[in-house]
Parts: structure tokens; C-alpha cells; sequence
């Protein structure tokens, strides 16, 4: 029942971002090595739901599963000053109006922007309520001409850190799927 509490909520709160001028899905033929890796899913116990060309959603089904669903959406702008240009402008958008926690996590290597939220004090009493154990977090960076934002729901135990271990591949499959191979390496 707790596991079904969480989809629940998850389904209604959290849907992949629309703005007016939402940048492109990803054009390259290569787009799904832009997203986390098949072989860190399994780790995590994640399995695949819901897919369009911008984002997929990853699912744990265990009721004591540390990551319980992360959404990892991408964009791609025509040039990385107007991808830049999108990211600034729809920062809030992103986050959804989470707690601004950027400096809980050091800019990473081969980012040209960056931004890091925790769930907003509005979803913190949703989750409360519901008696759901969770933090919610969103890491979001622009690389060259591409925008993602990786959402990661986790249990209560777990840090921004903690998160940040599983949304870093993300950031991995993004610079690698972009060319830089050796950047990517760099990320701790």
C-alpha cells in the first residue's frame, strides 16, 4: 500500500516540465545515451515507466528501496547561449518551486549551469501527511546546447549527497552522449 501511496503522489506532483517555450527534445541519433545508463538502474532497483522524447521516469517498486523514482528529462537548444538563455530564464520552473540547496553540492566539472533544489515546504507537509518517508531533490545544469533537469525521490535517510551519487550519472551519460569523454571521467 505504501509503495502505491508513492506512485500516487508522485503521478500527480510531479510531471515533466512545460514551459511556453519548452526547448526540443533531443535530436541526435544517439539521444537515449544522453539519460542514465540501464547498468545504474539496476543498481538502484529501477525499472522504466512512463517515456516520451524528452524524459524518462524510473521507478522502485520495493517498499525500502533508498532511490523510490527519479525523472530524467533532457532538452536541446540550437546553440548552448540559448540554451543558457532557457535555463536562466526558467530556473523556478525547474525547481518547482523547491528550497534552493545549490551550494550543498559543488558546481561539477563540464557545467555551464547549475542549480539544486529540495522538495518545496509545501510538498514537505504533502509527503508528511501522506505518512510517506522521503526527500525529493532536483539537479539541473545546461551542457554546450542541452538542458536537464534529473528529479530523484529518495527515502528519508538518504542526503542531497546521497542523491547526487545517482543524478551524477545522469550528468555522466549527458557529457559522453555530447562528446566529452574525458570530462565526464573527471566527475567524482
Amino acid at each position: 500500500m505504501r509503495t502505491l501511496l508513492t506512485a500516487l503522489l508522485m503521478a500527480a506532483c510531479i510531471s515533466p516540465v512545460a514551459a511556453q517555450d519548452e526547448l526540443p527534445a533531443i535530436s541526435k541519433s544517439n539521444r537515449n545515451d544522453f539519460f542514465i545508463a540501464d547498468v545504474i538502474l539496476q543498481k538502484y532497483n529501477l525499472k522504466t515507466g512512463q517515456t516520451d522524447e524528452w524524459m524518462k521516469v524510473y521507478n522502485n517498486l520495493s517498499d525500502n528501496g533508498s532511490i523510490q523514482r527519479a525523472n530524467d528529462i533532457r532538452w536541446q537548444a540550437q546553440d548552448k547561449e540559448t540554451a543558457q538563455k532557457w535555463y536562466r530564464e526558467n530556473t523556478s520552473l525547474l525547481g518547482e518551486g523547491g528550497r534552493e540547496i545549490t551550494s550543498m553540492i559543488p558546481k561539477p566539472v563540464g557545467v555551464d549551469e547549475w542549480n539544486v533544489y529540495g522538495e518545496s515546504e509545501s510538498m514537505q507537509k504533502m509527503i508528511k501527511s501522506l505518512g510517506l518517508d522521503q526527500n525529493q531533490y532536483f539537479f539541473t545544469f545546461s551542457v554546450d546546447q542541452y538542458v536537464a533537469k534529473i528529479f530523484v525521490a529518495t527515502s528519508s535517510q538518504l542526503s542531497v549527497q546521497d542523491a547526487w551519487k545517482f543524478a551524477k550519472e545522469g550528468l555522466r551519460a549527458t557529457l559522453i552522449a555530447a562528446g566529452k569523454k574525458t570530462i565526464a571521467g573527471l566527475l567524482l
